[in-house]
């Protein structure tokens, strides 16, 4: 099998996963609509949110099961085992949206004018995921957020993406995404 999927579990977690190579999932928690009884429960934060984690095997994703995978979090190949609540629904994405030199330059300078000081873009995923530098102390509202999300949408299109932020990357992170 090979594509891209958004997934959904009873918890209101989403994951990206890529199937085409790098074989890759992305997860963010609480970000989709939660199960009646979920709406109580705080979906925990695990290492990695919102980055591109390699996939080395989907053991079982299955609609009505709970879902488990085998992740290289660590890197070198360490096998992690990443399981999820019941799996809601699996929606296959479109072709992956490239990102052209010109429409990177307006997102990177709405950002930049906005007090940020490094937006990158994560290749590989459907819908696009960016990833704001949030290392350096900023106070962030939301009308800038709103303000930055108009740029990209304008840069874009009408295609859909995740935006996100991250207090660290290291290297390996780094040499994996594009800055904008």
């Amino acid at each position: 099998m090979s594509g891209s999927f958004r997934v959904r579990t009873r918890s209101g977690t989403q994951y990206l996963i890529c199937l085409d190579a790098p074989r890759h999932i992305v997860r963010f928690p609480g970000e989709a609509e939660r199960a009646p009884d979920y709406e109580n429960v705080e979906v925990a934060a695990l290492r990695k949110d919102a980055e591109a984690i390699p996939l080395l095997q989907v053991v079982n994703l299955t609609v009505g099961q709970r879902g488990l995978m085998a992740l290289d979090i660590v890197g070198g190949g360490v096998v992690t085992a990443r399981g999820t609540t019941e799996v809601v629904d699996i929606l296959p994405l479109a072709d992956l949206v490239q990102i052209n030199p010109e429409s990177g330059a307006k997102i990177g300078q709405v950002a930049r004018t906005l007090g940020w000081a490094k937006i990158f873009h994560v290749p590989y995923t459907s819908p696009p995921l960016f990833v704001l530098d949030a290392s350096a102390p900023r106070t962030l509202s939301i009308r800038c957020y709103e303000k930055l999300e108009t740029g990209i949408a304008a840069a874009l299109g009408s295609t859909e993406f995740f935006l996100d932020a991250a207090e660290h990357f290291d290297d390996k992170q780094l040499a994996e995404m594009n800055e904008l």
